[in-house]
């Protein structure tokens, strides 16, 4: 049944119920089941209902309107028909309809005649009322004021009338036929919110208003009599419409040049608002904004917390935050931003978060890389300072060790001591070399070079240095460019770098050696901070060890830094490379993984000069005096006054 349907005992007990009464009043049949007439009646309570079955039971049955309360708590009106059967003991069988949607009507159409004419007369909205062939009947003030038209005018008149000129938001005209009003007289639907533009004859000029039109039927009939037909006139709400529009573009537009994306979230709601550009700088294409919790995820964790206690703050105080954090966009790509933003008040309580995003990453990674290359500049000039002072004294220490050696003979215990002295003096020669080759400070003497060569007659060199339980893989690339520099500077790249390789692979393991030809344009190199563009010989050394962890990776070219046991480095292996590299106008990139290994990444600049013999030869006789005057100046007192008296043991005068 259409209608819902109810077996009651006569004591009001309901005891069976149809579906249609389950979906009018929201409760389920084992709910109502459990329920008497007086829990859903409104108007009567349990005593009149008791009255109205008696009544019931004597007249055989009833008919009247009432109204139910559903299980949300709504009410609705109802008109119940109920018979009483005398069979198994006295039920009474019910038939309840909503007639919620009727009475409304009723009351509608009462007030509406009560009001018509009044509110007819005073509305701000222009009314037409038109007739079933879309003549108009009447019109309002309003009406005669947005069209430009009298009402003596416009009576009689239909909308396929010439002297109406309607237009679309595009600019086409209005067809007659596709007026509003005539839509609803002929199908019978309201027609709702459409927009049109409408010409003024006062004005001589375009109105645009927004119509709804609403069919009126008689009683049993479902074919229109008449029609009403409202209007606004939106004219300003368009032209600010489009003046907004022409704004947001604008703003678009200045934020996608300056990477600057605007954000709003109510924090009442959830809701929030972002521009085109905050899509694109989270690498969102479209969709809902996050909310105001859900937006937080972006950042990392401990970002986030930063950005959740500067909201706090911000909301408390009053005052604006302006925030550069870390974080990932949609599609898992890294980056830095620049959050601004400020609290909004209503009431003395904060109802929105408004402000700006904007990706600096860029500017993030320049600045992070002039810190380092700044820093590192420091430690070079402190580096090399050293390099000359420790200098100095291991001179003066070898100097005078050699001069005493002279004097004493190999029997003498003495003897034995000074060859301990020299011995350390001149390994710590060394550590005076890798100082000035971090300083870039280090004499060379430069060559140019085939660098397959070169590194190929280190290799094995190379492979008594990292032991035999390490497989080394050497990948030489075809028609190698030359490069230009000092031979022994490749000996301490590739040396260095492998002793590195072989600390890092805790038992067996592999290192490789490979070389190609790159070359860098300028594209590439406005995407890769850093990058210089030109040509250049790449000279990579990879291994499978233990890897370097992220968070020391800024540190591995510094002097001293090591994660080595005390006594197994110096830490000034990597600065050494990292010196030389810089000294010959390269550059130097580290890969690195925990547990996975490490792939450094040595640029050189190409040389387009012929290759030439790089062999050197260390052999060299001491020139003895011919009689001749030296004019020997130096600053250190020591220093002097040990060259000049071995100068004089040679014959020179000083």
């Amino acid at each position: 049944a259409m209608d819902g349907y109810w077996l009651t005992d006569t004591e009001g007990r309901l005891l069976e119920v149809n579906d249609s009464y389950c979906r009018m009043s929201g409760y389920t049949e084992n709910e109502l089941l459990t329920m008497r007439i007086s829990d859903l009646e409104v108007i009567e309570k349990p005593q009149l209902v008791a009255e109205h079955m008696q009544k019931v039971i004597s007249q055989g049955s009833d008919r009247f309107e009432s109204k139910h309360r559903g299980k949300d708590g709504t009410v609705f009106n109802v008109e119940v028909s109920v018979q009483y059967r005398t069979e198994e003991g006295g039920e009474c069988v019910c038939f309840i309809r909503d007639i919620t949607e009727l009475k409304q009507a009723e009351d509608t159409l009462r007030e509406n005649e009560k009001q018509y004419r009044t509110l007819f007369e005073t509305m701000v909205q222009g009314v037409v009322q038109q007739s079933a062939d879309g003549k108009i009947i009447t019109a309002n003030s309003s009406a005669e004021k947005i069209l430009g038209l009298s009402i003596d005018q416009m009576r009689g008149i239909t909308s396929v009338d010439p002297r109406w000129k309607s237009i679309h938001e595009d600019g086409t005209d209005y067809s007659g036929e596709t007026h509003p009003a005539m839509i609803a007289l002929k199908t019978g639907q309201m027609v709702k919110d459409a927009i049109m533009g409408v010409f003024n004859h006062q004005t001589d000029s375009y109105r645009w208003i927004s119509i709804n039109s609403i069919p009126q039927f008689k009683v049993g009939e479902d074919k229109p009599y008449q029609v009403f037909t409202t209007f606004d006139d939106i004219t300003k709400r368009k032209q600010a419409q489009a003046s907004l529009r022409d704004s947001e573009q604008f703003l678009n537009e200045i934020g996608s040049i300056a990477q600057i994306g605007g954000w709003e979230h109510d924090l009442a709601t959830g809701e929030g608002i972002w521009t085109r550009e905050t899509y694109n700088i989270v690498e969102i294409e479209s969709g809902p904004v996050p909310g105001s919790d859900e937006h937080l995820s972006y950042y990392t964790p401990k970002d986030r917390v930063i950005l959740e206690e500067a909201y706090r703050l911000s909301i408390e105080t009053g005052e604006q935050f302006d925030l550069k954090l870390q974080a990932a966009t949609a599609k898992g790509r890294s980056i830095w931003v620049r959050v601004v933003g400020r609290p909004e008040y209503k009431d003395g309580i904060c109802v929105k978060m408004k402000g700006i995003l904007q990706n600096i990453t860029e500017q993030k990674n320049v600045e992070m890389q002039l810190q380092q290359a700044q820093k590192m500049e420091s430690i070079g000039r402190l580096a090399g300072g050293v390099a000359h002072d420790y200098n100095n004294i291991s001179s003066i220490i070898i100097g005078y060790s050699e001069l005493a050696l002279e004097q004493v003979k190999p029997e003498d215990p003495l003897h034995e001591d000074l060859v301990e002295i020299l011995t350390a003096a001149k390994r710590s020669t060394d550590i005076t070399r890798q100082l000035l080759a971090f300083a870039r400070k280090q004499t060379i003497a430069p060559k140019i070079l085939d660098l397959n060569n070169t590194i190929g007659s280190l290799l094995k060199m190379l492979r008594r240095l990292i032991g035999e339980n390490i497989d080394l893989a050497w990948l030489p690339g075809e028609e190698l460019w030359s490069v230009k520099i000092d031979p022994s500077q490749v000996d301490q790249i590739v040396a260095n770098i492998g002793v590195n390789a072989r600390d890092a692979i805790a038992d067996v393991g592999k290192v490789t050696i490979e070389t190609q030809n790159i070359s860098f344009d300028v594209k590439y190199c406005a995407d890769h901070a850093g990058f210089i563009p030109g040509d250049y010989l790449l000279l990579a050394v990879s291994d499978d060890g233990s890897g370097i962890e992220p968070d020391i990776m800024d540190n591995i070219f510094e002097p001293f830094f090591t994660t080595k046991e005390q006594g197994k480095g110096t830490g000034l292996g990597l600065s050494t490379v990292y010196g030389i590299v810089k000294q010959n106008n390269g550059f130097i990139n580290v890969y690195s993984e925990p547990k996975k290994g490490t792939t450094i990444k040595i640029y050189l600049p190409r040389n387009r000069g012929k290759v030439v013999n790089s062999s050197i030869d260390n052999s060299m006789e001491i020139p003895l005096s011919r009689g001749e005057t030296v004019l020997l100046v130096e600053d250190d007192g020591s220093i002097l006054k040990l060259g000049k008296r071995i100068l004089e043991e040679l014959g020179y005068r000083v």
